[in-house]
């Protein structure tokens, strides 16, 4: 039996190229993209996937591409809002300092918003209450003046919650 001399040397270059046997499926910038969003670390190449120079680079520029926007003050905002931390330890320092200036603004907005909630719904709680009170109660007048004081530190918040949303409206992050 003649094994052709060309499949004998498919099979020899096969065995000599690159493990890919650990390497995720798919095309891999879109991966390495999907990776930096998420604000995890390069993990190409690794054990069980070695890649080609072209592979590499293919991974580089979708890695670059989701960095980019990951580490920008626009997404650190959007993760703030949203109550999820960031991880600038994936950024080079500049753009950490960009991502850590948006993830501000939307941690004191989204604090801002929650206080404005709970001090509204308080008000509302004292002005219930009053109102299961015969007028003229000390008692009554006691909470109508708790639920007004409680709206005035509300309406405080939003004229914050406004000058926070006009950062936003500014940087063009929504």
């Amino acid at each position: 039996m003649r094994i052709p001399i060309s499949l004998i040397l498919c099979l020899a270059l096969a065995g000599c190229g690159k493990d890919h046997s650990a390497c995720p499926p798919g095309d891999l910038g879109t991966f390495a993209r999907d990776q930096a969003l998420r604000g995890q670390a390069a993990s190409l190449p690794g054990p069980g996937c070695e890649l080609e120079v072209t592979e590499q680079a293919i991974y580089d520029q979708g890695r670059a591409a989701g960095l980019k926007r990951y580490c920008s003050a626009g997404h650190g905002y959007a993760l703030a809002i949203d109550g999820k931390a960031i991880d600038a330890s994936v950024c080079d320092e500049a753009a950490a300092k960009e991502q850590k200036r948006g993830f501000d603004v939307g941690d004191n907005l989204r604090a801002h918003l929650k206080a404005h909630e709970e001090l509204l719904a308080r008000a509302r709680d004292a002005e219930r209450i009053a109102a299961t009170l015969e007028e003229g109660l000390p008692a009554r007048t006691a909470l109508e003046a708790e639920a007004a004081t409680l709206k005035l530190e509300a309406r405080a918040k939003q004229n914050d919650i406004e000058a926070l949303r006009g950062i936003v409206a500014i940087e063009k992050w929504r």
